[in-house]
C-alpha cells in the first residue's frame, strides 16, 4: 500500500514516517514518483532526476521518466496492433513493436480509431 496525499489532507501520525507520495504542493513531481515506483525505478534514479529537473506537465513527467530509463509499453488489439506496425510501427519480436506517435497522425491511412487511441496514450 502506497499512500497519496491531495487536497486539503493532513498527514496522519501513523504515515509520517512511512513512505508516501505527498501530491499536495509539487503534483507532477509526486506523480513522477508513483509512476517511478510502481515501474520499479530506484528511488535513488528518481531523486537524481528530480534534483536535476522538476516536471511542471505532463509532458515533462513523460520526459523525465524516459531519461531514468523508462520504456512505457501499450496493450493493443490484434486489430489495432496490425494497423500500427502497417502504417509505421517496427516489429521489435513477435508481438511487441515501437511506432512514432506523430507518424501514425500524419498518416492519412491510419484509421480515426488507431489516431484515437494514439491521442489518449499521447
Amino acid at each position: 500500500m502506497l499512500p497519496l496525499i491531495v487536497g486539503k489532507a493532513e498527514i496522519p501520525d501513523f504515515i509520517e514516517d512511512k513512505i508516501y507520495i505527498d501530491l499536495r504542493t509539487d503534483f507532477h513531481s509526486g506523480i513522477f514518483r508513483l509512476v517511478g515506483m510502481v515501474h520499479g525505478i530506484t528511488p535513488f534514479r528518481i531523486s537524481q532526476a528530480l534534483a536535476d529537473k522538476k516536471p511542471e506537465a505532463v509532458r515533462e513527467v513523460w520526459n523525465l521518466l524516459q531519461s531514468v530509463g523508462f520504456e512505457p509499453y501499450v496493450v493493443l488489439g490484434k486489430d489495432d496492433f496490425e494497423e500500427m506496425t502497417k502504417h509505421g510501427g517496427r516489429l521489435i519480436r513477435e508481438g511487441y513493436a515501437t511506432f512514432s506517435p506523430d507518424a501514425l497522425l500524419a498518416n492519412p491511412r491510419v484509421t480515426d480509431h488507431m489516431k484515437s487511441l494514439v491521442r489518449e496514450l499521447y
